[in-house]
């Protein structure tokens, strides 16, 4: 897959999800109700999501399969789920289910699926689970007017999962203060690093406050400041410049942006440059231009993961690469499918550590 559908991937999910994706407004730790050994488990994932994620979406649709087939309560058979698999409206293909006397017990859905769907009631589902996504989402309970539902509709638990940007972006930004202390203490005052920064449905400003914490405490107290401002897009951070952008690209220009940060009028005394853009072939050639004595570090989690990409990842010879990790996305979705099976007590978010 190239770049450019790379990034229509993500923006497809990422528009609706930031617009529309919503959490229960259960407060942590409340126990699910007890269930019975026939409870289904639903996996509802958008194109765009299978593309971004195949790894993930192949095993949890092969582990959580819906059967063919489903018992009516006069013990005569059906047409079973795979009738409202036609459907890409969540909504719909459970009220599909629901006339078939079929209720699922949990929901694994794509932030954009779920995204979409509205006046969601336990009436329908009980649990739905969103892996690959932040924890910062309206209330689901703001999405649809008391008109919307009835009076003793109760939406159902919402369980995210999300990588645990934090850790690992403060673990780059100490390692780029590292490398811009070591510069200073040479004598190069107007040493710095430079960031760009785009937020997606998956990695919030967060993130670049972790990074922004690691990399401050790397490059400590000290009266080499240099004799230039730092360019920054939040609190100001000596050495450090910031080009921050929302999910939407629409209307700004990161290639023109990493083209400035490199350029000769502005990359004197550049010593790291960070890529966290969702653009892997932008990130790449950037690096592979050698920049004499500049070291590239990169966030590679919403990457295309194929063959190629990976010898691309290599030849760039990155000094620090985070990586995805679908198998702990999976080992926690698991993990949590069981926990409510089994009534056990949950909490709404779930970090999965980031590969590095």
């Amino acid at each position: 897959m190239n770049s450019m559908t790379k990034r229509q991937a993500l923006s497809a999910i990422g528009f609706v999800t930031l617009l529309c994706i919503g959490l229960s407004s259960c407060s942590a730790n409340k126990a699910t109700e007890p269930l019975g050994p026939n409870s289904v488990v639903l996996p509802s994932f958008d194109d765009a999501f299978l593309v971004l994620f195949p790894d993930y979406c192949k095993r949890v649709s092969e582990e959580y399969a819906v059967p063919p087939a489903t018992e009516s309560p006069k013990g005569t058979k059906t047409k079973g789920p795979k009738r409202a698999e036609k459907s890409d409206d969540l909504v719909t293909r459970l009220e599909i289910l629901a006339l078939q006397g079929v209720k699922p017990t949990v929901v694994i859905a794509s932030p954009w699926v779920f995204g979409r769907a509205k006046n969601l009631t336990e009436q329908l589902v009980a649990n739905i689970i969103v892996p690959y996504t932040g924890s910062e989402v309206e209330p689901l309970s703001n999405r649809a007017t008391e008109s919307d539902l009835a009076a003793d509709a109760r939406p159902p638990r919402i369980f995210t999962i999300g990588y645990d940007y934090a850790t690992a972006y403060r673990t780059m930004g100490e390692k780029a203060g590292q490398l811009v202390q070591k510069a200073i203490r040479k004598g190069d005052v107007d040493a710095k690093c430079s960031i760009i920064f785009q937020e997606n449905f998956l990695r919030g400003k967060q993130a670049l406050e972790a990074f922004k914490a690691g990399f401050k405490e790397r490059v400590g107290e000290t009266n080499l400041t240099g004799s230039r401002e730092p360019q920054t897009g939040l609190d100001s951070v000596p050495h450090l410049d910031v080009h921050r952008f929302g999910p939407d690209l629409q209307t700004v220009d990161i290639v023109g942006t990493l083209q400035g940060a490199l350029s000769d009028s502005t990359a004197k005394g550049t010593k790291v440059v960070v890529c966290a853009i969702d653009d892997a072939a932008l990130s790449i050639q950037a690096a592979t231009s050698r920049l004499d004595g500049v070291a590239f570090m990169v966030d590679t989690t919403t990457w295309e993961q194929s063959e190629k990409v990976t010898n691309e990842i290599k030849t760039a010879r990155f000094s620090f690469v985070l990586k995805g990790n679908d198998e702990g996305m999976c080992r926690a979705t698991e993990k949590l499918v069981n926990s409510i099976l089994k009534g056990k007590p949950l909490q709404d978010h779930t970090l999965v550590p980031v590969g590095y």
